[in-house]
């Protein structure tokens, strides 16, 4: 199994980067998850990154939250379906915040 460093390099080209330019972004991954059925789930990392490159893991700080916890539900890092739909998660660290979207279908 992947430890997290490689998994971080692994889904390096689909992440969302949201913050300031001139420190390290904070950076989900994956960037976009699709969780199908009811017993679906996605951990999701949260990393700084700068000029493309993931220079930290940040995981284990951050707090992710759920912008419509009836379509899906974050706990311990890893979102699971509630209902169909679309949402977003959002990480946040030490004032910066990071989001990834989440499509939820035939849950």
């Amino acid at each position: 199994m992947f430890n997290r460093i490689h998994l971080f390099l692994a889904l390096l080209s689909s992440f969302c980067l949201l913050g300031s330019a001139a420190a390290a972004d904070l950076a989900i991954l994956p960037g976009d998850v699709t969780l199908t059925g009811p017993h679906a789930a996605q951990r999701l990392l949260v990393a700084d990154a700068e000029g493309g490159a993931v220079v930290a893991d940040r995981t284990g700080q951050a707090k992710l939250t759920s912008a419509d916890p009836a379509v899906a539900v974050v706990d311990g890092g890893v979102v699971r379906p509630a209902g169909d739909g679309d949402t977003t998660i959002t990480a946040l660290v030490e004032g910066k915040k990071a989001t990834c979207k989440v499509k939820v279908v035939r849950s």
